[in-house]
């Protein structure tokens, strides 16, 4: 049995062409295929391996919600997901819809989902992850620890910027002292610069 591909998820409604080829996506040979540039912003070409396109994977290319959004998308459907939305988001890594791939956007100018063409996740265990800057990362769908922790500081005042660099503030380490949760900072802190960690501090929720 071949493994699941991007275009198995129509994700967008298919742009049809009427080109042959294998898509330089998900693999996808097909006869309804575009071999022109998506756009002239397109800025993906590191990650795909030509340049010809099936109509899922063009309509995808088309369709602005899949770059402008965070989202995760199963063979039932896809959710997009605002800045607002993305602690939702992180309970439905949490617990994942498998199969499904899921990108998630700083910048909401790239399409970096390309990556996702052959990397259908079916293992809530070993789930694939597309970001817009930091690459492809492989996460566990079912271990709530990063997530827990990097929620848990976030309450507590830490900033954002702290948990992704690693260098907390002199005011974040003499609250941690006096709040007894220096070790819990100290832990986030050696999980800088791992893309894992930043997928879920990008996530976490923080109080309002």
């Amino acid at each position: 049995m071949r493994a699941l591909r991007l275009s198995d998820l129509h994700v967008a409604p298919a742009l049809a062409g009427t080109e042959s080829g294998v898509c330089s996506v998900c693999g996808l040979e097909t006869e309804s295929g575009h071999t022109r540039q998506p756009s002239e912003s397109f800025n993906a070409w590191d990650l795909v391996r030509g340049g010809f396109f099936c109509e899922w994977c063009w309509g995808m290319l088309k369709h602005r919600p899949i770059r402008l959004h965070s989202w995760v998308a199963t063979t039932d459907e896809a959710r997009f997901f605002s800045g607002p939305e993305l602690p939702e988001l992180a309970r439905v890594l949490f617990d994942p819809p498998v199969p499904c791939v899921a990108y998630i956007s700083r910048s909401h100018r790239k399409q970096a989902w390309v990556a996702l063409g052959r990397r259908v996740s079916t293992d809530r265990h070993r789930l694939w992850i597309a970001t817009d800057w930091t690459g492809t990362v492989m996460v566990d769908g079912s271990d709530p620890t990063p997530l827990e922790l990097a929620e848990a500081l976030l309450a507590r005042g830490v900033r954002r910027s702290t948990l992704r660099t690693g260098r907390p503030t002199p005011a974040e380490c003499e609250k941690a002292l006096r709040g007894g949760w220096m070790q819990d900072l100290q832990e986030a802190l050696a999980r800088a610069g791992d893309p894992v960690w930043e997928v879920w501090v990008h996530v976490a929720r923080r109080p309002s």
